[in-house]
Formats: C-alpha cells, structure tokens, sequence
C-alpha cells in the first residue's frame, strides 16, 4: 500500500489478499464457535479385499487452545481376528497433538475391507471418536460394501441404445423374411400368347 498524502491506493495483488483474507473471517464467523470435526470416505463404493482411505479434519473454531490425546476409528468389521491380531480398531496419536485457535488436524487413514465371508453387502457405519483435553467429539462416515459395481447411467444409455437399434434390425429383417416367402409362395401366371392371323383361304 503507497499512500499519496490523503488519497492510499491499493494494488490489484494486495487488493486480491484483502479480500481472500475478508471471505476466510466471514467463512469462518459464520461456522460455531467449537471444534469441528469432518470424516467421510473417499469412495462410495468398497469391494471385498478392496483398499481405500479415511479422510478426517479436526477444526478448532472455538475462543481457546485444545490438545488431541487420541482419535480412534472404529470400523463395522471390529472383533475380526486374521493372522494372529484384532482387525477394525485402531488408536491415532498425533504428534503435533496441540490444535490452536484457527489451526485444522488433517489426516489419512488407510481403509481394508476384508474380503468376502467376513462381511455382507450393505451399509455400515464408521465410527470417529476425537479425544481434547477438554470434550470428546464422535463422528460416523458411512461406508457401503457391493460384490459389483452398479452399471452407471452411461452404460445404461448404451444399453438402451443397442436395444433400440437391435429392434430395428428385427423388424426389417423380418419384413425381408415375409417378402421372400410371399414371392416363392405366389404361382407364376402364363401369360396368354397373341392370336393368330387368319389365312388368305379364310380371307376369300
């Protein structure tokens, strides 16, 4: 910023992070003075045997500093016992564990889905617990668990189309069809030979 006795003139890239700065305070204003907690899952589909990932945020919008003791996840296919340990419980201990005001915890926590007899299809829940100092904030990500993918809507416009064009071809095929057996089905008609001039004999 160069000020010219009373008149202050704003370049276009201080001018740029003003505002970005402006927006994040709005942004941030509007969301609730506490520790905000976001997990989700970074597919909507899982396979058994698949692998994939668990996304969390730890975001401390509130008037004072916390610390992180721990953050266990717990996932639906807890108590299952394979090669020698318990699978689906896990304990996270961040290393930087102090969340002051303002500052985001992200982290990345690999998903194993177990393969096929060790859980159904279905829906399932995964359940986040964030341990402060002061509060305990539980969050659920929701997990779904196919044996095959569902054919997307794509697909299914391909599919629909090869119908309509497979109908198509039936339809004139069996039109083809009809037309040649009418014609090897209809008899041949002679046609009816021209008369014959009369004679000079006839004549006189």
């Amino acid at each position: 910023m160069i000020e010219e006795g009373n008149i202050s003139t704003v370049n276009s890239s201080d001018l740029s992070i003003n505002i970005a700065q402006a927006l994040a305070l709005e942004t941030k204003d509007l969301l609730p003075k506490e520790v905000i907690v976001k997990v989700w899952t970074d597919k909507q589909f899982y396979k058994p045997g698949e692998q994939g990932w668990l996304r969390m945020i730890v975001f401390n919008n509130d008037v004072k500093d916390y610390y992180i003791k721990n953050i266990t996840v717990e996932y639906p296919w807890w108590y299952s016992y394979i090669n020698g340990e318990w699978k689906g419980f896990e304990i996270i201990e961040p290393e930087k564990d102090t969340l002051r005001i303002g500052e985001m915890y992200e982290k990345n926590v690999p998903i194993d889905v177990p393969s096929e007899g060790r859980i159904r299809p279905g829906t399932y829940d995964i359940k986040v617990t964030v341990n402060l100092n002061e509060a305990t904030i539980q969050k659920e990500a929701i997990i779904e668990i196919i044996y095959d993918y569902p054919s997307t809507i794509e697909g299914i416009d391909k599919i629909v189309t090869l119908l309509a064009v497979q109908i198509i071809l039936t339809v004139i095929s069996a039109l083809v069809i009809a037309a040649a057996i009418y014609l090897s089905l209809r008899k041949p008609v002679r046609p009816t030979p021209p008369p014959v001039p009369p004679s000079e004999e006839e004549k006189t």
